[in-house]
């Protein structure tokens, strides 16, 4: 029998950037995000108090395209997808029955998102965006454990310039 753990993970911040281009109806990037996660770890089979704490950082670039609607009044509806890849850098300490043993690897997997929103035009060149974002990852093997089970839900809010 073996012990199963599980990381709750928060996204404290995320930071995204990208560059693309717009063929009017449609528009593809090359988008680079970093997010910050903090969590902590509890031991679920055999049920057990033991916890520690710890953080899976990740940084991803991914392809994405999008489909843009005009709307009257300076408004846009927009929605796409992307693939790419996602590398995690993770630590942790555990307690109790863990010890005090201290993990710090990376591991490297594929990842995908959708994407859907509302965007403003504030000039002929800048555009403020609030949108929804679904993004999740495949399976990260850091050699002793995996992670799985990768999502998140995100309330963007950005701007897009043009030139």
């Amino acid at each position: 029998a073996g012990t199963d753990f599980e990381f709750d993970l928060d996204t404290n911040t995320a930071f995204y950037g990208a560059i693309g281009l717009d063929s009017g109806l449609f528009r593809n990037e090359l988008e680079l995000t970093f997010r910050d996660t903090e969590g902590v770890l509890l031991r679920t089979a055999p049920p057990s108090a033991d916890a520690g704490s710890g953080s899976f950082d990740n940084i991803s670039l991914m392809t994405n395209i999008y489909a843009d609607l005009p709307l009257p009044a300076g408004f846009e509806l927009f929605a796409g997808g992307g693939i790419g890849v996602v590398m995690f850098d993770g630590d942790a300490t555990g307690t109790g029955s863990l010890g005090t043993a201290d993990f710090d690897d990376a591991g490297y997997g594929f990842a995908y998102q959708l994407k859907a929103g509302v965007a403003y035009e504030l000039t002929r060149n800048l555009q403020i965006t609030a949108g929804y974002r679904y993004w999740a990852s495949t399976e990260i093997d850091f050699g002793d454990f995996e992670l799985d089970d990768l999502e998140s839900h995100a309330v963007d809010i950005g701007l897009r310039i043009s030139f």
